[in-house]
């Protein structure tokens, strides 16, 4: 007994292994079938989001066989059955549960795949703002759905003169695109393709600003139908132009020749706005130059409003009055004024013959050496020889006889000007000039 189980155990082990591969092969072949089992069969059962759509056509549609439902081209089911309901076809769509986001404004069609009409349900979900999701199950109308048509059915929907019209036109361009001419045409389309995609950004930028075209269509309306109201101010407006305009055109010989002399005056404006930029620069240094004197007179000045306001009942009780007193004599002035004006005609001569001998002064003749110096060239040695014989000098210079009249109020001036802490450089020139300080002269509140 145990030399037959021996014998036989390779033929067991041979019966098993055939009973395995013909398991897996009918795997192999029923996976292939497209056979959606229910959700209650075990490991490859799976629960499927059911659409019903109504259809006037189903034509090429063969349930079982594993015809695609596609959303945007990309595979979420197929086609499981078809009925008739009412003398209607409602075709049964089969989708997966994570694709079955299915709105109201949802549309499904029909379109071939291939030549032999494999039909596929092309599946519009449609937008959320339509409603809320459908349940599985739910029915498309027949409003929603668009079955294939056919390409022999196009031309039956036409009438005679235009089918022959469409057969001479299909005849015609089969002749013409033959022998190179589809080649031609393929160019002629390549040469557009710029064009489209300029056309095609120019869209999406449009597409973009569509509010604001809104916006901009409403504004044109509005704008629009007020002109539409107002035609006779507008006819009057039109009027006034054409006589302004009319009015500019007996002006042309005016308008050229102000535009003729523009050039000579662009220029000559040109050369003055140089010179004004060379005195602005000179004037920015001497501004710089001006900063201390500047800062030194704001302590002057206020030291000058005591005295502004001892002056001030001086201007207003003597002054003021005597102003007012003395205009019936100015103005009896007027014209003897006026007759001195006119009995002093020489006076301009004089000037002007005193500016002809400054002239003759300050003239230097062309060329160079001692003989071609102006007569101002000159004076500095006359001066020089007139302080030599008419002054005294000391072991340090030139001494000259004088006297001046200083007030107190100018010697509290130069005391505050003397402050080395205002301005160090006009201190010195201040002290060099040896005035008394006011303390010295003055007694209290002195003039």
């Amino acid at each position: 007994m145990r030399k037959i189980l021996t014998g036989q155990m390779k033929a067991a082990i041979a019966l098993v292994l055939v009973i395995l591969a013909g398991l897996f092969s009918g795997f192999v072949i029923v996976s292939h079938q497209r056979i959606n089992p229910p959700a209650w069969v075990p490991f490859i059962g799976k629960s499927q989001y059911v659409l019903k759509a109504q259809l006037t056509s189903v034509q090429g549609v063969l349930p079982g066989q594993g015809q695609a439902v596609t959303i945007s081209g990309v595979r979420v089911g197929q086609i499981g059955a078809v009925d008739l309901v009412d003398g209607t076809a409602v075709a049964t769509l089969r989708i997966d549960r994570k694709y079955a986001h299915i709105y109201p404004n949802a549309t499904v069609l029909l379109r071939p795949k291939t030549p032999l009409k494999d039909m596929v349900a092309e599946v519009d979900p449609g937008t959320p703002d339509s409603g809320q999701p459908l349940p599985s199950g739910a029915l498309l109308r027949s409003d929603h759905t668009n079955p294939d048509v056919n390409l022999e059915e196009v031309p039956a929907t036409l009438d005679r003169d235009s089918r022959d019209y469409l057969n001479v036109l299909v005849t015609d361009g089969s002749h013409a695109l033959s022998n190179g001419g589809g080649r031609d045409l393929a160019g002629v389309f390549r040469q557009f393709e710029p064009l489209s995609r300029h056309i095609g950004q120019a869209s999406k930028l449009v597409a973009r600003r569509r509010v604001m075209l809104k916006r901009l269509v409403g504004n044109l309306s509005a704008l629009s139908a007020e002109l539409g109201a107002r035609d006779q101010d507008i006819a009057r407006f039109v009027r006034g132009s054409s006589a302004v305009f009319r009015r500019f055109a007996r002006q042309t010989d005016n308008l050229q020749q102000s535009v003729g002399l523009l050039p000579a005056a662009l220029a000559k404006s040109n050369r003055a706005l140089g010179k004004v930029d060379r005195l602005g620069r000179a004037l920015g240094a001497t501004s710089m130059q001006l900063d201390p004197a500047a800062r030194a007179l704001a302590p002057t000045l206020r030291d000058t409003i005591p005295f502004l306001r001892k002056t001030t009942p001086v201007f207003r009780d003597s002054f003021r009055p005597f102003a007012r007193a003395a205009q019936p004599v100015t103005k009896a002035l007027i014209g003897p004024t006026s007759q001195l004006t006119q009995a002093t005609p020489g006076l301009t001569q004089l000037s002007d013959t005193l500016n002809a001998i400054l002239n003759e002064l300050a003239y230097k003749s062309p060329g160079t050496g001692a003989d071609k110096n102006s007569l101002l060239f000159y004076v500095p040695w006359a001066s020089h020889d007139t302080n030599s014989v008419l002054s005294f000098q000391d072991g340090i210079g030139t001494l000259r006889r004088g006297m001046i009249l200083v007030s107190c109020q100018s010697l509290q001036v130069l005391d505050t000007i003397a402050a080395p802490t205002n301005n160090p450089t006009l201190a010195t020139l201040v002290q060099l000039l040896g005035v008394p300080k006011r303390s010295e002269i003055c007694n209290g509140g002195g003039k």
